[in-house]
């Protein structure tokens, strides 16, 4: 039968050089820090009681205080980023008897991205009739497509 023996406060032991003594500081020249300390000569550094305000740059103009106010806060933006498709673009589809989707888009290598939301922009002509799914959309794009008669739906 083991009997297993109970440990007790006392007999706890630290494992050899996991505790470091802790250095003495001016107990006499000998130790390496005496006369001064390791404070160095004089100045405010020396003192006791001394405590450097965060930010504090020795009198000069604090960094936070030489930037314009406007980088001192947190700029928080509301912007929405969109992928941008133009007429032109649609132009270098070949007939689509369906509308035009973002599934569309990547087969035919005009657009990279699916997580992004879809913007039409005006820039460029259209030849064709098409019709589209996107987000969002211009004015002059909607008035062009519409004027070939094709149809465009935004997507909510």
């Amino acid at each position: 039968m083991l009997i297993k023996k109970m440990i007790k406060l006392q007999d706890i032991v630290a494992n050899k050089n996991s505790v470091k003594k802790k250095m003495r500081v001016a107990r006499g020249n000998g130790s390496g820090k005496g006369g001064t300390s390791g404070r160095g000569h004089k100045g405010q550094k020396s003192r006791s009681g001394f405590s450097l305000r965060a930010g504090f740059e020795g009198g000069q103009m604090p960094l936070y205080r030489r930037m314009p106010k406007q980088y001192r806060q947190k700029k928080v933006s509301n912007k929405k980023n969109y992928q941008l498709i133009t007429l032109s673009q649609l132009n270098k589809l070949e007939e689509v008897d369906t509308t035009v989707d973002k599934a569309i888009l990547v087969e035919n290598k005009i657009i990279r991205e699916t997580s992004l939301p879809l913007k039409l922009l005006a820039n460029g002509t259209l030849d064709k009739k098409v019709n589209i799914k996107v987000e969002k959309v211009t004015k002059n794009a909607r008035i062009q497509i519409e004027k070939l008669g094709g149809k465009v739906e935004v997507l909510g």
